[in-house]
């Protein structure tokens, strides 16, 4: 939530010092973005409403009715991601029970289908139209990060493993121009840099030009390719995956 809603991300210690896997959610939520808020909801009006008495009262000697609770208000954190190639949606749960998540309550047009990416678990949950089921939010992560963006007839980028808002920080661009997915990112000399793409029937994935980073592992898994890239420093990554259609005959089949 730190960085879906640029708040301030501190860290108790030196980050070289850290030498455990939970230095992960740190890694991936930094660096913070800045944000501005398209729209506010008042969660707890009990305590904005109090807000003037910050003015005349001093906090720190005991709660007051302006101060922040510890209980949750609200589980759901929405930031729109817009580029000048491309927008789509990172929603943040933090808790709650939600059997299902309506497109409309997110803006987005429920006629439209949706691509649904969990970032923690790294997982495509699939696509939907309407609402989409978000599970249970990952044991380990106790949260989630859905991707949303809306999907398209041909291969496209999904996320990068890079940061929380499934390249928001790291990605330049990314475009198809009917044979090719291409892109430019930012990676970090020693961290693989993964990038999800759709091959969708009619597709088959050939092989990926890339400057800047060599491709590690190639995987396959329900539709989705994840490439692992190693970059060779921090440089930008110039990559460009090509992609061989089927005849109309073969895609029908």
């Amino acid at each position: 939530m730190t960085t879906l809603t640029g708040s301030l991300l501190m860290l108790t210690d030196k980050p070289a010092l850290y030498r455990t896997a939970a230095i992960e959610p740190a890694k991936r939520a930094a660096p913070v973005l800045f944000t501005l808020p398209g729209q506010i909801f008042d969660v707890d009006p009990s305590r904005s409403l109090n807000l003037w008495r910050a003015d005349v009262e001093v906090s720190g000697s005991g709660p007051r009715l302006f101060d922040g609770g510890y209980t949750p208000a609200c589980f759901l954190y929405l930031l729109e991601i817009d580029r000048t190639f491309e927008n789509w949606l990172v929603l943040g749960r933090t808790g709650g029970d939600f059997a299902e998540i309506r497109f409309a309550d997110l803006g987005l047009d429920p006629e439209r289908e949706y691509f649904v990416f969990e970032f923690w678990s790294k997982k495509l949950l699939g696509g939907f139209s309407g609402s989409f089921a978000p599970g249970p939010p990952d044991p380990k992560f106790r949260s989630q990060a859905l991707c949303i963006r809306e999907r398209k007839p041909h291969p496209q980028l999904i996320a990068t493993n890079r940061h929380v808002t499934c390249g928001g920080v790291d990605l330049l661009d990314a475009r198809w121009d009917g044979i090719s997915l291409s892109g430019r990112s930012r990676g970090m000399k020693g961290d693989p840099y993964i990038l999800f793409i759709t091959e969708p029937t009619g597709f088959t994935f050939d092989k990926l030009d890339i400057q800047g980073a060599k491709l590690e592992k190639t995987e396959r898994s329900g539709g989705l390719l994840r490439l692992t890239l190693m970059p060779g420093g921090d440089a930008e990554i110039v990559w460009s995956a090509k992609f061989s259609k089927a005849g109309r005959d073969d895609a029908l089949r």
